[in-house]
């Protein structure tokens, strides 16, 4: 397990996190700002988590904290290696772990280590407008707002080696 900060660490996800990962994007706190605001059948993330896993151009970090003699996994930044040597990111907390200040740290840090692994040396992230709380975490860790696509309604912010 790789240290983030004082504490939070980062590690690589196994499939033995599908189940926690399904159960976070699932709740309401998470649906409501993503771009599919649907819950995910299990057996539908199961097979895209399993996918995700075996392919070599899909990075998935799970974060965790340290506390009382434990670790608690508290959320997953998951990056993927496009074709023109950058990559896309997403992320999201367990919902009891939102508005902690712990994104941006995850998301700085998930992103030095993607880039460091991968060699890719930009890095996109896409927000949806009314998911201000996402916006402001990327911007603290480190990435710039660089315009909208789509309806206008999805804001794009880049990370530059």
């Amino acid at each position: 397990m790789d240290r983030v900060g004082d504490d939070i660490g980062l590690r690589r996800a196994t499939s033995d996190d599908s189940r926690k990962v399904w159960e976070w994007r699932n709740s309401e706190e998470v649906r409501s700002v993503s771009f599919s605001e649907s819950v995910i059948p299990w057996e539908v993330h199961e097979r895209w988590f399993s996918e995700r896993l075996a392919d070599k151009n899909t990075y998935i970090y799970i974060a965790y904290i340290k506390g009382n003699d434990r670790i608690f996994d508290i959320g997953v930044i998951r990056f993927e290696v496009k074709g023109d040597n950058s990559g896309e990111v997403s992320v999201f907390l367990a919902p009891e772990y939102i508005g902690r200040g712990y994104g941006s740290r995850i998301i700085r840090e998930g992103t030095e280590r993607f880039v460091s692994e991968s060699g890719v040396r930009r890095v996109l992230a896409l927000i949806r407008e009314k998911n201000i709380a996402s916006a402001r975490s990327f911007e603290k860790a480190g990435y710039r707002y660089s315009g909208r696509t789509g309806d206008g309604d999805v804001l794009i912010y880049e990370w530059w080696i």
